[in-house]
């Protein structure tokens, strides 16, 4: 069937493998039944049944890849989950205990379901509990305090007045009013300090109960704390029931999880291997040569690490049984991350192989005002341009001189009176001119330099024979990575090994044995290609170098590109080697299953909570754009190391002045992005929950439930305003789609109109596990998918309490239910818009801006980091280098689902970039991955090829260097302040890498010291592997070079130019002059 994944077994794999893949047949042939209806032509509802079959043939791609057996396990424990949850509201005795407040346990059953491990499901309520804990603490020092400042205590006070607003007084309110405005600020600002991850639900729960506590709270002449614990009773009840299924309804533990997550990673990267004998054997220039499904398979094998790094962190706080514990799981998820990153290393032998792909920057579209209009002569056509012309960018600080003389003298050429003048003003930044002029004529002396009239035939050529050399072990890695598979697969049951029909020690003596075949097969094809195979490779350069003719050889930048894909398949092969050999170590020392008991202590684990990155990095949720997930800023203290400082004082000379600088740093955080947004959301808090503190409006707002308004306000309002502008629309339409589902719900169950108990139960049932299923798997925000189902269990829970526990401040059942929640709601959300329009406001246009210059500037710190450990091995690295490029390679590709909602923001600016910033991430992207190559290549280095490496990369070079560095920091400077760049920069540095024309040999034969090396090249030479390794790090240090100067140009394009010298850069006769304005 189309879609379906097959793979070849090896001799001695048995089924299991595939047995996962069988729960899929089921999903596809009920969607294929489904969407094969036949509809008939010409009737009513011909329409309605093709609108339906087309909604299942969109959907049908995620229903099918999560119909089966492991994903329906989690649901189905969602939804007993919930069930359970349901029952404590339709059982009389327990409803009356929860009190009023009992529909929570129904919002938090659907906010935090037991749908994760273990020990994931025990921490996240832990902290949910947490948070509430203290929210009820809060609340009742609130009471206690309002009660003090009352003029008089009524104790025996009667609900009609009471709920009339008759004993609301100013002090206690405005305590009450204060109290919900700090601890909401403090939750919120908690909330946005730590991104999504499991303290998010945490802190809209808490929130939750300080509303509804505090609203109350002053209607009553008396401290009224069992509202506080009528709000904290249903979310611990919650947290029991949660638990308790997590551990009793298909437990999954963080153990079987990782293997899951792991096999994740490696079958994405089995159907890639298996497209590369076919895609070298193509020429690089023909149509069908297409490199995006194997690039689109390796995005989808480095998407899975994140979950799994998320187990990683849980792993060693597991209980489970098995024969595996935490420590012997852990290497394989160090070896899975650097067989990503290998993989990705050969796909970067593609964009170097493609024509289309890897040109060098050429003139972008224009920019900027006072940027030469006229782009110089070129000999050939342009390289295809990323960036595109016309996009709106004015520049923001037009301060310099020649700009104002412009500025002066286009006021005086229009005799039509201001109005006319600005209108021009207006038009005149449309038509931007030309950026990058400089560096683009500087590429064109490059390209010249670098083309070759038989590129076409050379790159075919060298790539055919790669493929030629490299197909069995591509062929060979496949099959191991599918072995691996299959013994994760097996190794999830309980079980020594899940053979039902052997005895444990055949099966572990077939296991051991299978292994050892892998492995073996694995090295013996891995030792064949280094020893021989990968030589063929060679053989275009062969007849020159044996002739003694060095310099009629084909450039030595095919072989170097050849090298780069030869180093990574053979370090791919050797780190999936050593993958099977610690396999194979652990199935001999763990024969028999045992139980694990966290190996980490208690105190470790509650202070080690630190945020860390979401499972989903599709999650939505605020994040700090200065901050990057998983990277420590701190620093060096090595004496000499580069260090910060205070550009306005010296450092404390005594413990006055360091307490001084402390206050200083406490005020100038206050505001700060997260602060800034923390006091916003506590005054919309208190500004929507005013009509609760009046006495004219208090009844009328607990009657209809203003809570839902205060507490949507909260959940809508973000740091940035795109974000608050697609939650706007996002929730009104769940809530409306919420409203219509629970009205079906409750009229369905109602039976004579006063609800029925066993009705409500048995539509549950049946809903819950599609409610469950949609929650858990369906595409999609999933904070929307949160409003949506529990807007249905709000109405749900309202109609019945409204039935069974009728009150004074009743809003109705069914429809009178819904349409309040929709309308409270859509007052909430509007708020929330509104206000975030009020200063201080945040753009996404300028979060996506300023996270991009944060990464920017820890690439360079990266890039220095990795030159230090390849300059001295021995150096002791401050930073995690490897955690640390995962973490900005996540950061970016976050911004990625973050960049969606830009264009709900209302701005008077004008058009959104989106090319632009587009080129900027894909660029940064790129260097990110060529840095961890970087990384692997010194490692592998030998010291004396090491030191020759830095010396043909002028990474040694401290002039070099410093306009490197010049170069890093100019580009996160401009994008952070949005200040434009010189017209002038150290690019290309493209330019400066290649001024010594080295060749294929390792330096200049006039170069002083050769470290022990060959000075005169031989076929030897090249077949050594150290040469091989010092050429891909050249490769990989060229990828790196010249995509920093794409990042300068694409910089250039954003934010614009300035400092422009007339006559400067005109280096070639015939060159026509660049005209300028003014």
């Amino acid at each position: 069937m189309e879609g379906r994944r097959t793979f070849k077994r090896t001799v001695g794999q048995t089924d299991s493998y595939n047995a996962s893949y069988k729960h899929r047949d089921l999903g596809e042939r009920l969607a294929d039944r489904i969407t094969a209806i036949p509809i008939a032509q010409n009737t009513p509802i011909t329409s309605a049944c093709g609108s339906l079959k087309t909604a299942l043939q969109t959907h049908r791609k995620w229903i099918c890849e999560n119909a089966t057996t492991p994903r329906l396990k989690p649901v189905i424990r969602c939804a007993v989950a919930g069930w359970i949850s349901i029952l404590f509201l339709l059982v009389s005795q327990l409803e009356e205990f929860m009190g009023q407040a009992g529909f929570l346990i129904m919002i938090a059953a659907f906010i935090s379901p037991p749908s994760d491990s273990i020990a994931a499901t025990v921490e996240r309520e832990l902290i949910i509990l947490a948070f509430v804990s203290i929210a009820f603490g809060w609340n009742c020092l609130a009471m206690k305090v309002g009660s003090i400042a009352r003029k008089a205590i009524v104790s025996l006070a009667s609900t009609s007045d009471i709920y009339a607003g008759r004993y609301i007084e100013a002090v206690p309110s405005i305590i009450c009013a204060v109290f919900l405005c700090v601890g909401s600020s403090s939750l919120l600002y908690f909330k946005a300090r730590k991104g999504p991850g499991p303290y998010l639900f945490a802190a809209f729960l808490g929130c939750t109960c300080l509303d509804i506590s505090l609203t109350v709270a002053p209607l009553f002449p008396y401290p009224y704390y069992s509202i506080a614990l009528a709000t904290f009773v249903p979310i611990a009840f919650h947290s029991a029931i949660t638990i308790a299924c997590s551990i009793l309804i298909f437990p999954e533990t963080v153990n079987t999880q990782f293997k899951t997550r792991l096999r994740s990673v490696l079958i994405p990267l089995v159907d890639a291997f298996e497209q590369q004998p076919e895609l070298l054997s193509r020429s690089r220039v023909a149509p069908d040569f297409d490199v995006q499904p194997f690039t689109r398979l390796l995005a989808k094998s480095e998407a899975a690490l994140v979950p799994l790094a998320a187990s990683v962190r849980l792993i060693n706080r597991d209980v489970s049984w098995g024969r595996f514990g935490a420590d012997d799981l852990t290497k394989l998820h160090q070896t899975a991350r650097r067989l990503t990153v290998r993989a990705n290393g050969m796909a970067f032998f593609f964009k170097i192989m493609d024509p289309f792909s890897e040109n060098f920057p050429s003139t972008p579209g224009a920019s900027r005002a006072g940027s030469p209009a006229a782009t110089p002569y070129q000999s050939r056509p342009p390289s295809p341009s990323p960036l595109h012309e016309g996009t709106p960018s004015s520049p923001k600080y037009p301060s310099s001189v020649s700009s104002r003389r412009r500025r002066h003298q286009r006021q005086h050429s229009f005799p039509y009176g201001r109005q006319n003048f600005l209108f021009h003003i207006a038009l005149n930044h449309t038509q931007e001119n030309a950026v990058g002029v400089f560096e683009s004529q500087k590429y064109l002396n490059l390209e010249s330099r670098f083309n070759h009239p038989e590129n076409d035939y050379f790159a075919d050529s060298a790539m055919n024979l790669l493929g030629t050399c490299s197909t069995d072990l591509l062929k060979s890695s496949a099959d191991a990575l599918r072995h691996v598979i299959s013994w994760l697969e097996k190794a999830d049951s309980n079980g020594l090994i899940g053979f039902q029909n052997r005895t444990p020690r055949e099966s572990w003596e077939e296991a051991i044995q299978q292994n050892e075949n892998a492995k073996m097969s694995l090295e013996r094809t891995l030792r064949d290609f280094r020893e021989k195979k990968r030589h063929l490779v060679l053989d275009l350069y062969r007849p020159a170098f044996e002739s003694q003719q060095s310099t009629d050889a084909p450039p030595h930048r095919y072989l170097f590109q050849c090298f780069v894909y030869q180093y990574h398949i053979m370090q791919f092969a050797g780190q999936l080697c050593k993958m099977i050999e610690e396999i194979d170590r652990i199935e001999k020392i763990r024969r028999h299953p045992r139980l694990w008991f966290p190996t980490v202590s208690i105190r470790k684990t509650i202070f080690s909570m630190k945020w860390d990155r979401s499972e989903d990095p599709n999650e939505d949720g605020d994040e700090d754009p200065d901050m990057i997930p998983g990277i420590d800023l701190d620093v060096s203290e090595e004496l000499g190391a580069a260090r910060r400082r205070d550009p306005d004082a010296l450092p404390p000379r005594h413990r006055l002045q360091a307490i001084g600088i402390l206050m200083h740093y406490f005020i100038v955080g206050l505001g700060r992005g997260n602060t800034v947004f923390a006091i916003k959301a506590g005054v919309l808090t208190a500004l929507l929950s005013l009509p609760s503190f009046l006495p004219n409006t208090a009844r009328f707002a607990y009657v209809n439930r203003f809570v839902w308004a205060i507490f949507m306000g909260q959940l809508t309002l973000s740091r940035f305003r795109g974000d608050t502008a697609y939650e706007l629309t996002s929730r009104l339409l769940a809530t409306f789609l919420g409203g219509v589902v629970g009205m079906v719900m409750w009229y369905a169950s109602t039976g004579a109109g006063q609800g029925n108990a066993f009705g409500l139960a048995a539509v549950s049932a049946v809903c819950f596990p599609f409610f469950f299923f949609i929650r858990l798997y369906a595409p999609g925000p999933p904070m929307s998918k949160i409003i949506f189902l529990f807007t249905t269990q709000l109405v749900v829970g309202f109609s019945w309490q409204d039935r069974h526990i009728p009150s004074l401040a009743s809003p109705g059942a069914g429809y009178q239910v819904a349409w309040r929640r929709f309308v409270l709601v859509s007052a909430g959300v509007t708020a929330a818009f509104l206000f975030s329009f009020l200063p201080p406001s945040t753009t996404l246009r300028r979060y996506i801006r300023m996270t991009y210059a944060t990464t920017v500037a820890e690439i360079g710190q990266l890039y220095c980091d990795i030159l230090s450990h390849a300059n001295a091995p021995t150096y002791p690295e401050v930073r995690d280098i490897a955690n640390n490029l995962t973490a900005i390679r996540t950061k970016l590709n976050r911004s990625k689902i973050l960049r969606k909602h830009v264009v709900y923001e209302l701005s008077l600016q004008g058009r959104w970039p989106t090319e632009r910033y587009d080129m900027i991430l894909k660029v940064q992207l790129e260097i990110a991955y060529l840095l961890s190559h970087l990384k692997s290549v010194v490692e592998h280095l030998e010291p004396a090829w090491a030191k020759a490496f830095l010396r043909r990369t002028r990474f040694l070079e401290s002039d070099f260097q410093g306009v490197v560095l010049a170069v890093i920091s100019l580009v996160s400077t401009a994008l952070r302040t949005g200040t434009p760049l010189p017209q002038i920069t150290p690019c290309p540095l493209l330019d400066r890498f290649t001024s010594d024309k080295n060749g294929f040999n390792a330096f200049r034969h006039n170069a002083e010291g050769d470290y022990g090396l060959p000075r005169s090249l031989t076929i030897e030479t090249l077949e050594n592997e150290q040469y091989l390794c010092f050429s891909v790090g050249v490769a990989t240090a060229f990828g790196i070079v010249t995509r920093l100067d794409k990042l300068m140009v694409a910089t250039k394009e954003l934010v614009g130019e300035q400092y422009h010298i007339h006559g400067v850069g005109r280096s070639r006769p015939g060159l026509p002059r660049v005209p300028t304005k003014g």
